[in-house]
């Protein structure tokens, strides 16, 4: 029972750290900004692309590597409360679309993704069944896709 507890909380975005949002930038871009307890900076970009799709990426300390610094928990919590910010109060997309630098996170974001998405009402779908404007774009080969659903 405890260790169904512990990953219960493993990524919650109750354990966040503090997020500030920047709107300055170009029409529908945004930028939030943490900062660990180490005082390094965590960047979440929602960057909007061809058609009704935001391509979101995050950085930790200025880099996409993964940093082996502790708080790995903390920090997704800090992207999943991001996003779930973002789609709340600014912008539902019909696509979303990340990577991972790294193949070895790709398990996770498959996990985070099948966790969180249905809540939001979104799904995974193939670069396949991506619309002509986005399928053309130059995507890395291990793109994640979200459609939302129930339109």
């Amino acid at each position: 029972m405890r260790a169904r507890e512990l990953l219960g909380e493993l990524f919650d975005p109750a354990t966040a750290f503090e997020l500030e949002w920047d709107e300055t930038f170009a029409p529908d871009e945004l930028h939030a900004t943490a900062y660990d307890r180490q005082g390094r900076e965590i960047n979440i970009s929602f960057v909007p692309i061809s058609g009704d799709a935001v391509d979101i990426e995050f950085k930790r300390g200025g880099s996409f590597d993964v940093t082996g610094r502790g708080d790995a928990e903390r920090v997704f919590g800090t992207v999943i409360q991001a996003v779930t910010t973002y789609l709340n109060k600014y912008r539902r997309p019909e696509y979303i679309l990340f990577s991972g630098k790294e193949t070895s996170r790709n398990k996770l974001y498959l996990r985070l993704v099948a966790r969180y998405a249905a809540r939001y009402g979104y799904q995974e779908i193939g670069v396949n069944d991506l619309p002509d404007e986005l399928f053309s774009m130059a995507l890395p080969a291990d793109i994640f896709i979200l459609q939302r659903v129930g339109q």
